[in-house]
C-alpha cells in the first residue's frame, strides 16, 4: 500500500465532503484516522463502553500486535462522538453500527475510502 500525505488544503475539502455525505458515521471515522492515526478495524471495532469521554481516551481492545493500547482523543473528536452518542441505540455497543440508512457498511465504505490507494 502506497502512503498518501494529505495537504492542509485537502484535509479541509476531505472533512467538509465528509460532513455532506449521507453516512452519520463518515466525518468522525475521518476525523478520528486523521487525528490519531488508529488503523481501520481498531476504528470499526471501537465500542462505546471504551470511550472514555472525561478523560478523552479510547480503548482499542483490537489491534494489529494483538494488545489493547489506550489512545488520547482530540477535542474535535470528543464533540463527535458525544453527538453519536447522544442519538445511538444502547442496545448496539459499536460506536459505528455496521448497517447504514443507505444500504452500505461502514466496512464497505471505510474500503472504498477516496485516500487509500493499493
Amino acid at each position: 500500500m502506497t502512503v498518501v500525505v494529505l495537504t492542509q488544503d485537502e484535509i479541509t475539502r476531505l472533512l467538509t465532503a465528509c460532513k455532506q455525505s449521507k453516512s452519520p458515521y463518515l466525518h468522525c471515522i475521518v476525523l478520528i484516522s486523521l487525528t490519531i492515526g488508529a488503523r481501520q478495524g481498531e476504528i470499526l471495532n471501537l465500542e462505546w463502553r471504551h470511550v472514555d469521554f472525561d478523560n478523552k481516551l479510547a480503548y482499542l481492545k483490537e489491534t494489529k500486535n494483538g494488545r489493547p493500547r489506550s489512545i488520547a482523543l482530540v477535542d474535535a473528536v470528543i464533540e463527535e462522538l458525544q453527538t453519536l452518542y447522544q442519538q445511538h441505540n444502547s442496545a448496539k455497543p459499536l460506536v459505528f453500527a455496521k448497517n447504514l440508512s443507505f444500504g452500505f457498511s461502514s466496512k464497505q465504505l471505510a474500503l472504498n475510502f477516496p485516500y487509500q490507494t493499493s
